[in-house]
């Protein structure tokens, strides 16, 4: 658990901030408010709804060479000394036949993509993350 003395951006007032561990997802909590001005503001914000939020699509703007191309690009950057931080997926085991389902995902041209697929099989599944219109229901034109 990770605790940060900081000073609100509004009303100056010194606070103690949750950084991490249990309690630190409370909607008061908050890294520049404190948590009588982060609750005045989230009240506030209950009158107007939510109108765009982050979705994945299915998605064929990029093919599985590509994605596996990316992915061992990445690795090899890695190799290179480079930090980089990767999602990790848990994996599902078909208890019958022993075959695996396996999870991956990158970044490309900033356009977060995710693939997952089955071992056995030439089955896949490519998704990327867009902006959703949740009034109109599809893609966030901006």
């Amino acid at each position: 658990m990770t605790h940060y003395y900081k000073y609100c951006i509004h009303c100056g007032v010194r606070y103690t901030y949750q950084g991490s561990g249990h309690g630190c997802g409370r909607q008061e909590n908050d890294r520049e408010y404190c948590p009588e001005c982060m609750t005045t503001i989230s009240l506030a914000l209950e009158t107007i709804p939510v109108k765009v939020k982050n979705k994945f699509i299915h998605t064929d703007d990029i093919s599985p060479d590509e994605f596996f191309a990316a992915i061992k690009k990445r690795e090899e950057e890695r190799e290179e000394g480079s930090l980089i931080f990767e999602r990790i997926f848990p994996g599902l085991v078909n208890l019958n036949s022993g075959d695996t389902q396996n999870s991956r995902s990158i970044t490309i041209k900033k356009t977060l993509y995710y693939m997952t697929w089955w071992t056995s099989k030439k089955d896949y599944e490519i998704k990327k993350e867009v902006k959703w219109d949740i009034v109109n229901d599809c893609e966030y034109k901006k």
